[in-house]
């Protein structure tokens, strides 16, 4: 038995693409013959076999920030390719209920409908990230629209324009291969630690290829490649790496501020007794202390033992004070 058409625009086979002005849902009845999840863990998408009045729906999996767009490849029976204006394609956004195969009343957002031409097939893309850098070309057309996370399910339909469907078109099967189209993008994700003793609210300065980042904190998109990074701040010393960015990858790393005050560490027998410019250190495990520029004095006293010694303390440099007593024997022939 035949099913009936929903669309029954005569006119529909001389246009390009007629946008759906309105944004109230409006009544689907259809076959939904598969549900497909686009997702950056399938690569290769899903083929689906559709009958001339089947449709099939399209989630977007959560999480990949790396697809820009879905691609609907068409592949057109050869006895519909010269069944011109008889056969159309519709796009619906935010059906309702959640799609599935065993029912047939939906609703949903029409966005666009097209007469499918007198050819092999047709390729679409529909762009869902503001970033996309899709382009319509002589093999795929990108559709005028960008949808969000919130417009999914969407329904791709396809109907019959005409009464006249002949057994042998009826019989006939369309394969739809749906696959995520992937940008040539990787991502950064830098963590920044600041230093020790640094103020309160301490903020850094992040520059990826000499321009300056205000949102770093955040994952930060860049073209595959090598990147220059500089992370700069008042009393810190400068930090530059080289970053390689992946295309579908994020790189991680994390950097370790280090202030530009002088730094003294302290290595000494527990039973000792530091102290630096007359304050006394407490050195159990190793301590690092940040001191002002200039000349400091440190006195290490073990008994009746005491050794004084000074030096000058220079900016961005670290020093160690190591604090040993020895006991050797010798024996001479």
């Amino acid at each position: 038995m035949k099913r009936c058409c929903a669309l029954t625009i005569p006119a529909l086979a001389a246009l390009l693409f007629l946008p759906i002005a309105s944004a109230v849902p409006e009544g689907v009845r259809t076959v939904v013959a598969a549900v497909v999840a686009v997702s950056a863990d399938r690569p290769e998408g899903e083929t689906v076999s559709l009958g001339y009045a089947d449709a099939v729906a399209v989630n977007l999996t959560p999480g990949s920030p790396f697809i820009q767009g879905i691609e609907i490849d068409l592949r057109i029976p050869r006895p519909l390719q010269s069944a011109q204006g008889a056969f159309a394609w519709s796009l619906y956004k935010g059906v309702t209920p959640a799609p599935a195969v065993d029912k047939v009343a939906y609703d949903g957002e029409r966005l666009l409908v097209q007469a499918l031409p007198p050819r092999a097939g047709v390729i679409f893309q529909i762009p869902v990230s503001p970033r996309h850098s899709l382009r319509s070309g002589p093999y795929a057309t990108v559709l005028p629209m960008l949808l969000g996370s919130g417009d999914f399910p969407i329904l791709f339909k396809l109907s019959a324009l005409t009464k006249g469907v002949t057994s042998e078109q009826e019989q006939a099967r369309y394969q739809i291969r749906i696959r995520p189209l992937f940008t040539d993008e990787g991502a950064l994700r830098l963590t920044v630690f600041p230093p020790e003793g640094a103020e309160p609210g301490f903020t850094p300065s992040v520059y990826v290829d000499e321009k300056k980042v205000e949102s770093w904190q955040d994952l930060l998109f860049l073209k595959k490649g090598l990147h220059t990074l500089q992370v700069t701040g008042e009393g810190v010393r400068d930090e530059s790496r080289s970053i390689p960015i992946e295309a579908g990858k994020v790189f991680n790393l994390e950097i370790r501020l280090q202030g530009t005050r002088p730094v003294v560490v302290f290595e000494a027998p527990a039973n000792a007794l530091i102290y630096l410019d007359d304050q006394p250190v407490e050195h159990a495990g190793g301590a690092r202390i940040q001191v002002d520029p200039g000349e400091r004095t440190v006195v290490c006293k073990i008994g009746d033992y005491t050794i004084t010694r000074r030096f000058n303390a220079v900016r961005g440099k670290t020093y160690h004070i190591v604090f040993s007593v020895e006991l050797q024997i010798q024996e001479n022939p």
